[in-house]
């Protein structure tokens, strides 16, 4: 891949980036007097887009979302063994497998007759348990084995098949990682449910303290339902002038005052005022540094249409101001 394809495929980045990436390109290409290879390019990109800080994050937010969803499955386990049902059942420990406190979970919520109820909630979180528990494991215990595209990790898995050792490999975007995150978070707030119904089943009073205020299965489906509301329902979003326009403006009068003195003829005013206006684009975008997405810093304009938006202001701002400074000089 060339310098050209691959400066192609960062549309997603902002100007910013793209300025850092460019000028570590051409730090390369004086180092080894060469064109970079696709390895360089890549790691170039990675250095550009902090990719090590990206993985941290990903990581580090599934590894303490799933800690939570653990530890919350051992306190449920643990309110449903003080029930007499259950008490030939060996309950797990919470460094037991989570095969073994599925396996309680299941064998509690089947014994007690009680929780008929919540029954049918069972297989669903389960099967988001496992799902989870799949890429967690991958992730954590999975070992890179060789640099792939950016934003890529391929890891490795050995397991033991009797006396031997099992390699196998699987591929994850860090988006699937951060998205298993997530849905940890929202995993865990469904525990968190279903250990206050149980609790307000098998013990109402001891439930009347600790979790009258935590939202059962029914609140949590009609509070889902209250916040969100169809689009006519929806407030129209406030339009307000923001200070930064403020500022601008004002830089921009004060860039029209001192174009309008400086020139010796109205042609170069309105010269002098074009140019402005591309370069204060640039600076503002360059700041910002989301020039390249979608959404926008200013009345959600795409992209083309902000460069004639932020440009006009300032070439007609500078030029009014100008043309007027010239005229009385």
């Amino acid at each position: 891949m060339n310098f050209f394809a691959f400066y192609k495929s960062l549309s997603p980045m902002s100007v910013r980036q793209r300025f850092r990436y460019v000028r570590l390109v051409w730090k390369k290409v004086r180092q080894t007097h060469r064109a970079p290879n696709e390895t360089e390019l890549a790691e170039i990109l990675a250095q550009v887009l902090n990719e090590f800080d990206l993985i941290l994050r990903s990581v580090g937010g599934l590894t303490i979302a799933w800690a939570e969803v653990d530890m919350i499955l051992d306190h449920i386990n643990g309110l449903l063994a003080f029930n007499p049902a259950l008490a030939t059942k060996t309950f797990p420990r919470t460094t037991s497998p989570l095969d073994q406190k599925i396996d309680f979970l299941e064998s509690a919520f089947g014994m007690i007759p009680g929780l008929a109820a919540l029954r049918e909630k069972i297989p669903e979180l389960i099967t988001e348990l496992k799902s989870i528990q799949t890429i967690r494991n991958d992730v954590v215990h999975g070992v890179a084995l060789e640099r792939t595209p950016v934003a890529v990790r391929k890891v490795m898995r050995v397991k033991a098949k009797g006396r031997s050792l099992d390699q196998t490999y699987k591929t994850y975007q860090l988006g699937e990682i951060a998205y298993a995150g997530v849905h940890a978070l929202e995993l865990r707030k469904k525990l968190i449910t279903l250990f206050a119904d149980s609790m307000r089943i098998l013990d109402p009073e001891l439930a009347s303290q600790f979790v009258s205020e935590l939202p059962s299965f029914s609140t949590r489906s009609q509070l889902a339902s209250d916040t969100s509301p169809d689009e006519s329902d929806r407030a129209a979003p406030q339009r307000y002038i923001p200070r930064a326009f403020i500022i601008y403006s004002v830089v921009n009068t004060v860039a029209g005052l001192v174009i309008g003195v400086a020139n010796v003829s109205w042609f170069y005013v309105f010269l002098t005022s074009l140019v402005w206006g591309v370069v204060t684009w640039l600076v503002v975008t360059l700041i910002s540094g989301r020039a390249s997405k979608s959404k926008t810093l200013f009345f959600g304009s795409p992209t083309i249409t902000r460069f004639i938006i932020w440009c006009l202001i300032s070439f007609l701002t500078s030029l009014i101001v100008g043309t007027f400074a010239f005229a009385i000089r």
